[in-house]
């Protein structure tokens, strides 16, 4: 079971890391001027590309594309992404790195600008993996980096260069745009879209807005599936060990999901309640102190028919991680982990025959976490499929006996009812 167990695992993450790669439908520009409708993978956590992989095709061979050789290319209106020749400011952000200069340092570079928004001035905007920079684009087609700099003039206080300002206050002269508005803008992406949207209407003037601004997701799902499932029993006179059989049990349960915006809505937290339950007998040893190792049947120890009922509410709280495989089905596979507290119902006992008695290693509530970890397959953003692993978890030490549920799996199958 356990070999069967890891095998599904191993089998569904190569399958998850294998399919990931997704192609949208998107354009390039060539060199010589022509567009072509092509098929593009863009990973936005990567920031600004310098290369791009695509297909002609949905099931094409991958080509690849660089700076070089393509003059723009973009996935529908909320990616566009254009060549440029600029200067730009490299300055160190790291604080024991600032440079002591308070003006730009520029140099000379060939990049893909993001167009945030255009109009008669766009905005745009490059990010790597340690600076983000704002362009703006002006109605002669010069394209000029907005300044914002942090600098040490001798190695100790920090200062800030904010001339982008004064640059924005050139050029966006507009009533509605006060000077007191423009001194507490910031050096992001949504303070400077509002300025320039303010801007615009403030002129009546056409722009574009080419970013689309992602909100969170709350999903409510039933779900329902089955455990395989089984417990230990340790005995502490001569470690007496006897496994209970795997049983397949029934679950059910609510799952409240919420997906958050960032990340390409990537990752998630949810909250899933569900009743499940395990319930199996086996004929066992009970041992005393007086029991001989090499005869258990001697006086003092005695078989027993031991009938074990485990009914739980489970309460997991975990993250989720969302893979597309094909974003024009809402297709995805995702990974789960997460901690969980069982509250244990009256009902759950271990009862003990011949007397049909209660025995005295019974279930005690406790509080402690279990910790567990899936991995699924989603559809259309409505069904659902997981395969979740639970490790050992010890349930009671009554100091005789010491009762865990061994390794354990669950398949759950799930419906988003909004």
């Amino acid at each position: 079971m356990k070999k069967f167990l890891f095998f599904v695992l191993f089998t569904l993450f190569s399958f998850s890391s294998f399919s990931q790669i997704t192609f949208d439908k998107g354009y390039i520009t060539h060199q010589s001027g022509k567009t072509s409708e092509v098929f593009i993978r863009l990973d936005e956590m990567a920031g600004t590309p310098t290369k791009i992989s695509y297909k002609i095709s949905p099931n094409g061979e991958i080509k690849t594309a660089d700076i070089s050789t393509i003059k723009a290319f973009g996935i529908g209106e909320t990616h566009r992404y254009i060549r440029h020749t600029v200067n730009i400011d490299r300055s160190p952000e790291d604080i024991k790195d600032l440079s002591r200069k308070r003006s730009a340092e520029f140099q000379e570079e060939v990049l893909f600008l993001r167009t945030l928004l255009s109009g008669e001035n766009s905005l745009l905007y490059y990010k790597d993996k340690e600076q983000e920079r704002f362009f703006i684009k002006k109605p002669d087609g010069e394209v000029e980096q907005l300044i914002y700099k942090k600098y040490s003039p001798e190695g100790k206080i920090i200062r800030t260069n904010n001339r982008f300002r004064q640059q924005l206050s050139d050029l966006l002269i507009c009533e509605d745009i006060s000077e007191n508005i423009l001194m507490k803008l910031n050096y992001n992406r949504a303070n400077l879209m509002n300025i320039f949207q303010k801007y615009y209407e403030c002129r009546g003037s056409e722009f574009q807005i080419h970013y689309a601004t992602r909100k969170g997701e709350l999903n409510l799902m039933v779900k329902a599936g089955v455990n395989f499932t089984n417990f230990g029993m340790k005995q502490d006179v001569y470690n007496i060990v006897e496994d209970f059989q795997y049983e397949i049990d029934p679950r059910i349960g609510l799952e409240i999901e919420y997906i958050f915006p960032m990340v390409n809505q990537k990752i998630a937290v949810y909250m899933e309640p569900s009743f499940s339950m395990y319930d199996a007998e086996k004929e066992i040893i009970i041992a005393t102190s007086e029991a001989i190792p090499s005869n258990p049947n001697a006086s003092g120890g005695y078989r027993a028919l031991v009938n074990m009922k485990y009914h739980i509410l489970d309460l997991p709280l975990g993250l989720r991680y969302y893979m597309y495989l094909d974003k024009a089905n809402h297709s995805k596979m995702f990974v789960n982990a997460g901690a969980s507290i069982n509250l244990l119902f009256n009902s759950s006992e271990i009862i003990k025959s011949p007397g049909n008695e209660r025995s005295d290693f019974d279930f005690n509530q406790t509080w402690l976490p279990t910790f567990f970890g899936g991995i699924g397959y989603r559809y259309n953003e409505k069904i659902s499929v997981e395969v979740r692993y639970f490790p050992v978890r010890p349930l009671t030490d009554n100091g005789g006996y010491k009762l865990h549920q061994n390794h354990s799996f669950a398949l759950v199958a799930g419906y988003t009812l909004f």
